[in-house]
């Protein structure tokens, strides 16, 4: 599973370029590009918008977690 590993910086290093600007420690652009596109998908597939939030949550947490990418969300549930 550490072959992804390779790639963990492919879209930049953490905590730097659109990753620097936090909100309560975590990347703001994330946290907007997540709620932005759970509203698409709600809107596009008549879901509860919280709902699809969450488990676009749980989708970030595992392909962080497969490219070895320590996200403060994943620090905080895996330690």
């Amino acid at each position: 599973m550490t072959y992804l590993c390779k790639y963990k910086d492919i879209f930049g290093a953490p905590n730097t370029g659109v990753h620097r600007t936090r909100f309560l420690g975590f990347a703001a652009v994330d946290l907007f590009l997540t709620i932005a596109v759970a509203v698409g998908i709600s809107r596009r597939y008549n879901t509860p918008v919280v709902k699809t939030i969450g488990y676009l949550i749980l989708l970030g947490i595992v392909v962080h977690k497969l490219f070895c990418v320590d996200t403060q969300l994943n620090k905080m549930i895996f330690g």
